[in-house]
């Protein structure tokens, strides 16, 4: 898992509805990803893109549902 796009991947393939939003506000950037797979939420909040979708796989991992992943 080396980008943005392997973590979409590999969320979606594992089952999880996905999204991601970012704020810029006060000249600091926070970004959002959300998703749910089932009852299973996720919300990973970070300063850059990747490190917020990165902070989603690990969430997923966490609640062991990421698939084979």
């Amino acid at each position: 898992m080396d980008t943005v796009a392997d973590c979409q991947e590999l969320l979606r393939q594992a089952g999880w509805a996905v999204n991601e939003s970012h704020n810029d506000s006060g000249g600091s950037v926070e970004w959002l990803v959300m998703g749910a797979n089932g009852a299973n939420v996720i919300e990973a909040r970070a300063a850059s893109q990747t490190e917020a979708w990165f902070e989603a796989v690990e969430q997923a991992r966490a609640l062991g549902m990421l698939g084979g992943g």
